[in-house]
């Protein structure tokens, strides 16, 4: 029978705790144990947690005796797992129906599967939402090589994959390692490229977790930096080509074709922070995307442009929001709800 750890991290997110670990303790899943790993909160986490562990023999609680920062508290979890499977679930996030069955039943069929993910649906949260949301059964699963993803990942130039919906092989895990604190941003995305390195990796388009959107989100720490959010997508994968993915089959050509998409990506993102008036932000992105790709001083990038997903309808939004200054469009719309007011103290002390 399969037995499956979860882990959750928590900070100042007692107003999330309880549905947090109602999601995972409601999965249909028989052998499972949940640590929420307080990490010194100031609110009334431990309380809440506390008081789940005392109504649920599978719940237990860690407090730590002072912050000692997200890193620790993730890698702690990392130590205390010893199931068959495990998944670190933030506190303010939630576990959909279904994933966990999901994931396992997968990877029980498949050994050479050490890692798993799915879609990670975003919902705003503040007073009088509810979280209601369809799972779906997606498209199924896809399997590919870990190869393949670490080449999807670089294609793509951003991180794909939704950390809440990361159900792995437990023993995949321990021989990638911990979470590495140099990497402020993409610590998670890093460590998939590692484990991607010991297996195959699994896809679903199914909904296997809920990030709630709110101001005091570790991702609005990133969103509110575009310009160091993109040093930091080079930085993962500086870290992985010069560690476990030295070996890595084409690394230095692999390398050099991250640093052209983002180049590309930059590029843009620097002209629409300008015609949004956000000149500043706008012009050091751009000279981050000339450092890595001289020529976009003469041409711009027109083949980035052409291959984003619906490309004349972003330029329309932004056209829109240049003249009535007003987001407009989805895209712009949920950059808009993550460009919060970050206080690194509260969410994401630091290291």
């Amino acid at each position: 029978m399969a037995t499956v750890d979860i882990a959750v991290p928590c900070y100042n997110y007692g107003r999330f705790l309880r549905e947090c670990v109602e999601s995972i303790v409601s999965q249909d899943v028989t052998d499972l144990r949940v640590l929420v790993l307080d990490n010194a909160s100031t609110d009334d986490s431990f309380e809440v947690a506390q008081e789940l562990a005392r109504g649920d023999a599978r719940i237990a609680v860690h407090r730590h005796a002072k912050n000692i920062g997200s890193h620790a508290n993730y890698n702690f979890g990392l130590d205390w797992a010893a199931s068959d499977y495990f998944l670190l679930l933030d506190a303010d996030d939630l576990l959909a129906p279904g994933a966990l069955r999901r994931a396992v039943g997968l990877m029980q069929q498949d050994p050479g599967i050490g890692l798993t993910y799915g879609t990670e649906l975003r919902l705003e949260f503040g007073p009088g939402v509810v979280p209601r949301y369809d799972t779906g059964d997606g498209d199924g699963w896809r399997v590919m090589t870990g190869e393949d993803f670490v080449r999807s990942q670089i294609e793509a130039g951003f991180c794909t994959v939704g950390s809440s919906t990361m159900i792995r092989r437990t023993s995949v895990q321990k021989a990638a390692g911990y979470y590495r604190p140099a990497l402020r941003f993409y610590d998670d995305w890093e460590l998939m490229l590692r484990m991607a390195s010991f297996g195959k990796v699994a896809e679903t388009g199914a909904v296997q977790a809920v990030r709630r959107l709110h101001p005091g989100a570790h991702s609005s720490f990133y969103y509110a930096q575009p310009v160091q959010d993109i040093i930091e997508r080079e930085a993962t994968f500086v870290s992985f080509f010069a560690n476990e993915g030295k070996g890595f089959p084409q690394s230095a050509g692999l390398m050099r074709n991250l640093r052209r998409k983002l180049a590309a990506k930059t590029y843009w993102s620097g002209v629409s922070h300008i015609l949004r008036g956000k000149t500043a932000v706008g012009w050091n992105l751009l000279k981050f995307a000339f450092s890595r790709r001289p020529l976009a001083a003469l041409l711009p990038p027109v083949e980035h442009f052409l291959q984003m997903d619906h490309p004349f309808e972003r330029l329309k939004d932004i056209v829109l929001e240049t003249v009535t200054r007003r987001p407009h469009g989805r895209w712009l719309r949920e950059r808009e709800a993550m460009s919060v007011v970050f206080e690194p103290t509260e969410n994401r002390p630091v290291q």
